[in-house]
């Protein structure tokens, strides 16, 4: 059987939908209202008050427990989502004791609410919901609440007090970030995970109080510690001076995240364990001190090493100056020097093997680092945001420059990169806007996503015959790029079309190897370049000695003698094998041949071949 919807029939049909639909929602008295999935209840989902002046005509808002439309009556139970986010005229709110539920960034920005008295059954406060409320002093808070979202209290600078529900369980991520007033935090016995974070950049706070009969957090001198006492999560920002209470096994990630105004701090003759950033924060400390009492960490002159003195973990931030690491240090551990902004020149011993994690992040003032050739790790962030960083010599043994590891070093115009380099990971040197060193090292096979971009001043880039892949952007926005030297016959690959910006290299010329011109121009990315050129077959040369512009060469007893070095270029033999690297700070180098046989010298625009 078939149906026949006549037209006059699909409108009225429309009409009917439609009404349906505008029903969902209505308004009464400048509160906006929606109706919830069970028919019964709604939501207020926002406001339709007036904004004349955020100074002036400010708004009390009364909340009605039930609300009537088209003869239905309907009750109130939520604030949604975003009801009277950025309402600056919202003076004061009165809640119904219906309201169970307030939902994300609902009162998000209400500058002017002072206090607040939240209704006695409300059991859900959504992410966000009383964010940037700057003039808030105070919140009560009924113990019906089973559930904060993150942030709930972020910047809210006049709180000053806060005691959390009893039926709170979890204490979220940023629950009172940046409330810079904020003192005290009472938790209840019920909490269960209090997060590390749930307090972060509270400069005023002394105290953290908790509940004797919770089970897993206790109070130790103001301080948050694990029931144990064995762990310091959270240290308020009690004084000048921070002593770690003896019997503490352990300080966490996040546990000195608020003292930011601290100059010194103690730690005690229990101490077995810190976590690499435990001290980050601590922006003002001049001097860590070790009872000499404790067998695992000690401090020379208020840096901390540990006992043995082969690992460096913490220099304090507000140290000056040229600093020596001791010379038995095989690490230097994660965090170690980071934020250390008046730090301006490293000495590292040759003993050194790794680098950790972010170890000179934000170095501000560091000019110039020169990297002993054993070290073979170099965590990711190690030199990020060394703005005043110029020049660094990479250690010769290093195979990756890792993740963001010089990214917004601006002023870093000349790196010597390692012989046995094969990889350049993402954002390595991302928007080094002074950088002019772009010669990368054969061997090299992997250059990674934005490696270089950004390097607005580069203008001569080399790219070794061994790479194999360029990651997506990985030479964007470099404007005074002009010649670009690839030495691999085969186009290399690429994990997006631009890892060039194509207005960047239209008026470029690209040199590559002979014979490889037409691979090159069927290429979609490597054909957008303005020129390609190829360079000249070598030829071979049985002289002992032969010279150009760039260098003079001679061999003599199995070396071969290179002299007047001008220019980055490396030696391989007839197989392709890299012999040595030479970088151009060196004006001469003296190379043992392995063997007799053919061997290549090739440097930028030049390529020859020589017999021994």
């Amino acid at each position: 059987m078939s149906i026949t919807i006549t037209k006059p029939l699909l409108i009225i049909i429309s009409f009917l939908f439609f009404k349906s639909l505008s029903g969902q929602n209505f308004e009464i008295d400048n509160l906006k209202y929606s109706i919830n999935n069970d028919e019964i209840t709604v939501s207020v989902s926002g406001h339709s008050f007036t904004i004349t002046n955020s100074n002036v005509n400010l708004t009390d808002v009364v909340i009605p427990e039930h609300v009537s439309n088209e003869g239905k009556t309907y009750l109130v139970t939520k604030i949604g989502n975003s009801a009277f986010k950025n309402f600056v005229n919202l003076k004061s709110v009165t809640f119904p004791e219906s309201i169970t539920e307030i939902e994300h960034y609902a009162f998000q920005g209400c500058s002017f609410v002072e206090e607040m008295e939240l209704p006695k059954y409300l059991v859900s406060v959504g992410a966000g919901a009383f964010a940037r409320m700057n003039r808030l002093k105070t919140i009560k808070l009924p113990d019906s609440i089973e559930k904060f979202y993150g942030a709930v209290f972020d910047c809210c600078k006049e709180l000053t007090e806060v005691s959390l529900p009893s039926g709170l369980k979890t204490v979220p991520l940023n629950t009172f970030f940046r409330c810079y007033k904020l003192t005290t935090v009472n938790l209840p016995a019920n909490v269960e995970y209090v997060h590390p974070e749930f307090a972060i950049e509270c400069s005023s706070m002394t105290n953290i109080f908790i509940d004797e009969s919770n089970l897993k957090y206790k109070n130790i001198d103001g301080a948050l510690y694990d029931k144990s006492g064995d762990s310091l999560l959270y240290m308020p920002a009690l004084n000048e001076k921070v002593n770690i209470a003896e019997g503490t096994k352990v300080i966490t990630k996040y546990a000195l995240s608020n003292c930011i105004t601290q100059t010194n701090i103690n730690i005690p003759a229990s101490l077995i364990k810190i976590s690499d950033s435990s001290f980050s924060e601590c922006r003002n400390l001049d001097n860590i001190f070790v009872n000499k009492n404790n067998t695992v960490f000690t401090d020379l002159k208020g840096v901390l090493y540990s006992k043995d003195q082969t690992i460096i973990y913490v220099y304090p931030r507000k140290k000056e100056g040229k600093y020596s690491i001791d010379d038995k240090v095989t690490k230097i551990n994660g965090y170690a020097f980071y934020g250390a902004t008046l730090l301006e020149d490293i000495e590292i011993p040759s003993a050194t093997v790794s680098i950790g994690y972010a170890a000179f992040h934000y170095c501000l003032s560091l000019k110039s680092v020169v990297l002993p050739d054993n070290i073979t790790s170099i965590g990711t962030n190690a030199f990020n945001q060394c703005s005043e960083l110029e020049k660094v010599v990479l250690p010769k043994n290093l195979s990756i420059i890792a993740v963001q590891m010089f990214q917004f070093c601006q002023k870093l115009s000349e790196v010597v990169y390692p012989e046995n380099l094969k990889k350049i990971e993402r954002d390595a040197f991302f928007q080094c806007k002074s950088l002019v060193s772009g010669n990368i090292p054969e061997g090299t096979t992997f250059i990674d996503y934005r490696a270089f971009k950004g390097c607005s001043a580069l203008k001569t880039l080399s790219l070794p015959s061994s790479l194999k892949t360029i990651g997506m952007s990985a030479f964007d926005e470099m404007s005074s790029l002009e010649e670009v030297y690839c030495y691999n016959p085969i186009p290399v690959t690429y994990t997006d079309k631009q890892f060039f910006t194509v207005s960047d290299i239209s008026n470029a010329q690209l040199y590559i190897p002979y014979g490889s011109k037409t691979a090159y121009e069927e290429d979609m990315c490597w054909s957008a370049f303005g020129k390609i050129t190829e360079m000249e077959d070598p030829e071979i040369t049985s002289l002992n000695s032969l010279s150009d512009n760039l260098f003079d060469v001679s061999i003599s007893d199995g070396y071969l003698k290179i002299e007047n070095i001008t220019s980055c270029i490396a030696i391989y033999d007839i197989a392709g094998q890299l012999i040595e690297n030479i970088t151009s700070n060196k004006s001469e180098a003296r190379i043992k041949l392995p063997k007799r046989g053919v061997y290549i010298i090739r440097g930028n625009k030049y390529s020859k071949k020589i017999i021994y």
